[in-house]
């Protein structure tokens, strides 16, 4: 018959394995790599939030000395003359412009905290350069400009703009970022003019471009999305107002972000400059690329482990099944007669194994059977044995005192003995199996102690206490002449005068009690065990060679272990034997 493989034991110890050993394996490495992907990408978030910090701070610390610049002017009497002043002619306005350059110049080197350009422009028209170039526009191009309108709505705070050259001097072509704000007069709180300053945007670029790694951008924005610096010098600045390069999401700290064709991870933080936001785009590519050799390092690792798992679940499966193989091969061999060249060429099943098995146990209940069989037929036998074996010296004793009788002419008493004789050796002829009622073992006790009595001369007084509606009780046979026999030569004859035997019964929780009480000689403890574990050798004058350790083992037999033979005797007292028998 050929092997059914889906019922193959190899195969399905192999699968087992897999179950138990492989899967959890796959599941542990999907989530350590998810664990390690989340924590990759937390590390490299909270590095980059860390940074935009960093950078903020930097443009604080530069923003902070422009607003410095702007209180020191504003607070400065000497320009506040200059830009509200009215001169009667052009000469008078040069000159006065020449006396405050030259008082200001002093005051101006005083202020060089950052590189920078700074324009004043009066309510009366003059204009202020720290530039060594002269300004390019007049002052009513400034004033109709849209920017110094925008500066002018929000005069209480600095407005920033940008520019991709200079709006105020000559031969400056490079960006600038331009903080503006109205001169306000502390007393009468009227505006007498404006300040502007320009920072070169490469200032800004200086103030983050060591944070910014390769492939990664990082741009300034302003409150409407347009770029005022970014770390791509290729990238233009947006100079159009309702121009937005990178779109503004106030809520949203981190996303994904598609920027030139390129996917980046998006990370904005609001700066504390005015309402500008820093951008950091970064790659994609650059969080995959660790990713990748996290993913390349589980991967491998699982290939390794589960090679090792593969060879260690052949070994063991090779291990479990091999037993399997050779135990059934036994089992087959044993009980389906096959020959051993032609099992050795199949693979062992399940079925097969539990066939060989349920065919070995069934083997096995039959052998148990056959020994309890055989092991009560001895028993039977070696009881039948001890039935059989009448005493010598109680026949001996019995007809010797039957020709006592006849030599003291008691011929009225040989006839009682000699009967009670006869059914005592009738009685050896019964199965000591069988149950008799417990009248026809008083019976047979009654006979026994006849011929007691006439060896002794009536030196044995036997009382019964018996209530009727338990003679009819069935009882194993020959229970309570050995205990009687035990009573007269272990208990009375000892005690050299009559003594006493009572034989009662009752009842309790549905079990019978028999109790045969003495009032002999009594009995030590030792005794006492010799005589239930049928070690007691004194079996001379006995009627046959069943002791009460025989009697005790019998009635466990028949009624289970709570059941048997309990001995109490004190020296001196005498003995209690109380047989409990299941009704």
């Amino acid at each position: 018959m050929k092997t059914n493989i889906k019922d193959s034991i190899l195969l399905k110890l192999i699968l087992l394995i897999v179950v138990v050993i492989l899967i959890p394996l796959l599941f542990w490495s999907s989530t350590s790599y998810n664990t390690y992907k989340e924590s990759i990408e937390k590390k490299i978030i909270s590095t980059n939030i860390d940074t935009l910090n960093q950078v903020d701070q930097n443009l604080s610390k530069v923003t902070d000395q422009i607003n410095s610049i702007i209180n020191a002017y504003n607070n400065n009497l000497i320009a506040e003359d200059f830009l509200t002043q009215n001169y009667d002619s052009e000469y008078s306005r040069i000159k006065n412009t020449r006396i405050f350059e030259n008082d200001i110049s002093r005051y101006v080197a005083s202020l060089n905290w950052i590189n920078c350009d700074v324009i004043l422009l009066g309510s009366n028209g003059n204009i202020f350069t720290t530039s060594n170039n002269s300004p390019r526009l007049s002052s009513s191009s400034i004033h109709n400009s849209y920017w110094f309108k925008e500066a002018m709505i929000n005069y209480d705070e600095i407005s920033w703009f940008i520019f991709d050259r200079s709006y105020f001097t000559q031969n400056r072509n490079e960006a600038v970022i331009v903080a503006t704000k109205p001169l306000i007069n502390n007393l009468t709180n009227s505006i007498y003019g404006t300040i502007i300053i320009e920072v070169s945007e490469k200032y800004f670029y200086d103030v983050y471009k060591d944070v910014v790694n390769h492939n990664e951008n990082l741009f300034i924005c302003n409150g409407d999305g347009n770029i005022i610096s970014a770390s791509d010098r290729n990238i233009s600045l947006s100079l159009d107002p309702t121009e937005a390069f990178i779109p503004m999401e106030k809520d949203n700290l981190l996303y994904n972000y598609n920027f030139n064709n390129t996917d980046y991870i998006y990370i904005s933080q609001n700066s504390s400059v005015s309402d500008w936001t820093i951008i950091k785009l970064i790659p994609r590519s650059n969080l995959e690329e660790e990713i990748n050799v996290l993913k390349r390092s589980l991967i491998i690792s699982a290939i390794f482990c589960i090679i090792l798992i593969i060879i260690g679940v052949i070994i063991t499966a090779i291990k479990i099944y091999k037993p399997l193989q050779d135990l059934l091969l036994k089992m087959k061999l044993k009980f389906i007669n096959k020959e051993l060249s032609t099992y050795q060429a199949q693979t062992p099943t399940f079925t097969d194994v539990i066939t060989g098995y349920e065919q070995l146990i069934s083997e096995v209940d039959n052998t148990i059977d056959l020994l309890i069989l055989e092991n009560e037929n001895r028993r039977k036998a070696e009881l039948h044995a001890l039935e059989m074996q009448i005493n010598p010296h109680f026949l001996y004793n019995t007809l010797n005192s039957i020709k006592c009788l006849v030599w003291t002419k008691q011929y009225n008493l040989i006839e009682p003995t000699i009967t009670s004789l006869v059914k005592l050796l009738q009685q050896t002829l019964r199965n000591i199996d069988e149950l008799v009622t417990l009248e026809e073992e008083l019976s047979n006790v009654k006979n026994y102690l006849y011929i007691q009595n006439i060896r002794t001369c009536n030196s044995i007084t036997v009382n019964y206490n018996i209530r009727n509606t338990f003679y009819s009780t069935k009882i194993p046979c020959l229970v309570l002449q050995p205990i009687i026999e035990n009573a007269i030569f272990h208990g009375i004859e000892p005690l050299g005068k009559p003594g006493i035997i009572t034989i009662s019964a009752y009842t309790k929780d549905n079990d019978l009690y028999i109790e045969v009480l003495d009032n002999g000689v009594g009995m030590n403890n030792e005794t006492v065990d010799k005589l239930l574990s049928n070690s007691s050798k004194d079996k001379k004058s006995g009627f046959n060679n069943i002791g009460i350790g025989n009697v005790n083992d019998r009635l466990k037999m028949y009624y289970g272990n709570n059941y048997g033979l309990r001995i109490e005797s004190k020296i001196g007292l005498g003995t209690s034997v109380t047989l409990k028998i299941k009704l």
